[in-house]
């Protein structure tokens, strides 16, 4: 009995933390078994997924190889999307043309004859478990002889500053004078949607080959940009490329630090800076059309190739002046449009109570480096057309540097017109604020000396 009464007061069983360990360890066996059973699942809907994109794909390259024409197909990597039991696919196209020398790239610029085109063909869809897409690949060769060992043949690549195909461009090959060549009688494509076109049986001799669309422009700045005297050889290729894109339009902004809207000369020529090369430009006239680099242009009033001083940032500080700057770059997307400052410096000149001393002419000075002023080897007279009402006093914007002042008859330059007094700077520092924003400014160092106007767009030291 005693045995049996301690027993039945034994107070042993199963306590909390051993509830807690089991409940731990049949969490992790069920998240393991979950995680299994949704892998398992998602790997079955792949599986599928993936065996209709290797359909669709192999579909693709049948559809392809069944087009008569290799010329015809072209890449495609934005395709509508394939939608089947729910999903979207979509079916990438990648075309190149192969050559003889084994070489591959777009319009066959990998150089050597044409011989067919590699097509490769990706098709992928949303949340692929396996991050690898399905591919496919074929070669698709023309049915007939595309080189013919009398004749050369011509290709033409046309890419966008993104490197991407321009499409619609049309192409001119035509012989040059005394070259030996043909007309070419058969119509030239416009270039398809890789940038690209074809000419064939092109008899030897020598040939420029030429691009337009209205809009477009060059790294060069030329609207229709040309290879001149390219000398096809029989039963060579001939590769020509062009970098062409939709122009960026430039509103010029003249004298863009002024306060004033100030008279321009009439025969004014401009320095836009970027691009491969700097952009010499004569005239006023706005918005400019200019190859829309990404780093965008600076302009400066003036040629800056010959006259140094017409060039801000190419004045330097001296004792009580800051170094020169010029206002930020401007830079336009293919198509739109920008504001471009052009830095000038303006002035008053007081008309003369003389009908015969109603125009105004600028003579810029020839003057040699110092304190800071780079100076001017190769002087440029300025000219305005407008004639002014005597006895008034009117704005006039020049490039920077040091000029003499007449009035009188359209483009006199005669000492009995020197201006000697009557000339007062006004504005067109060029300052530019931590932003990088062009902001305006008084012509503090500038001044009238006897008979030498000197416009200097640096800013005086604090």
């Amino acid at each position: 009995m005693k045995k049996l009464i301690r027993f039945l007061r034994n107070d042993d069983g199963i306590g909390l933390i051993e509830v807690l360990v089991a409940l731990m360890i049949f969490s992790i066996i069920a998240v393991g078994m979950a995680y299994s059973m949704i892998s398992m699942s998602r790997l079955t809907a792949d599986s599928t997924m993936r065996q209709t994109a290797t359909n669709l794909a192999a579909a693709e390259i049948d559809r392809i190889q069944s087009l008569p024409d290799p010329f015809t197909v072209y890449s495609e990597d934005d395709p509508p999307p394939t939608v089947i039991d729910g999903v979207s696919y979509s079916v990438m196209r990648y075309v190149k043309w192969v050559s003889t020398t084994g070489a591959s790239g777009a319009c066959g610029s990998g150089g050597g004859n044409l011989q067919y085109k590699q097509v490769n063909v990706t098709v992928t869809w949303p949340n692929m478990y396996l991050a690898e897409p399905v591919h496919a690949d074929s070669a698709l060769a023309p049915s007939s002889r595309i080189n013919d060992p009398s004749f050369g043949v011509v290709l033409v690549s046309v890419l966008g500053i993104d490197g991407d195909g321009r499409s619609g461009v049309t192409v001119r090959v035509t012989p040059e004078s005394g070259g030996g060549g043909m007309t070419i009688t058969d119509t030239i494509d416009n270039t398809d949607v890789d940038g690209c076109t074809y000419v064939i049986k092109v008899a030897p001799g020598k040939y420029k080959i030429e691009v337009e669309k209205t809009g477009y422009i060059d790294t060069n700045q030329i609207a229709v940009p040309s290879y001149t005297q390219q000398v096809i050889a029989a039963g060579s290729t001939t590769t020509a490329s062009f970098q062409y894109e939709n122009a960026g339009s430039f509103v010029l902004k003249f004298a863009a630090t002024s306060n004033l809207t100030p008279n321009l000369p009439s025969n004014l020529e401009n320095t836009y800076i970027g691009g491969l090369v700097n952009h010499l430009k004569t005239g006023t006239a706005s918005p400019l059309k200019l190859h829309p680099f990404a780093s965008g242009y600076q302009g400066v009033s003036g040629d800056s190739a010959v006259c140094l001083n017409v060039d801000p940032e190419n004045w330097t500080e001296n004792s009580t002046m800051a170094d020169g700057m010029r206002a930020p770059a401007a830079a336009a997307a293919p198509g739109t449009s920008a504001n471009l400052p052009v830095p000038m410096g303006v002035v008053n000149v007081a008309i003369p109570n003389d009908n015969n001393r109603r125009y105004v002419t600028a003579v810029q000075q020839v003057t040699t480096a110092s304190s800071g002023n780079p100076g001017c080897v190769t002087a440029k007279t300025y000219t305005f057309s407008t004639q002014f009402t005597k006895s008034t006093t009117v704005p006039i914007a020049l490039p920077y540097g040091s000029y003499k002042i007449y009035t009188g008859s359209f483009g006199s330059t005669s000492s009995s017109n020197l201006m000697s007094s009557g000339v007062t700077p006004i504005d067109g520092v060029v300052s530019v604020d931590t932003s990088g924003t062009l902001i305006k400014g008084i012509l503090g160092n500038s001044k009238f000396v006897s008979t030498i106007l000197t416009l200097d767009p640096r800013q005086v030291k604090p």
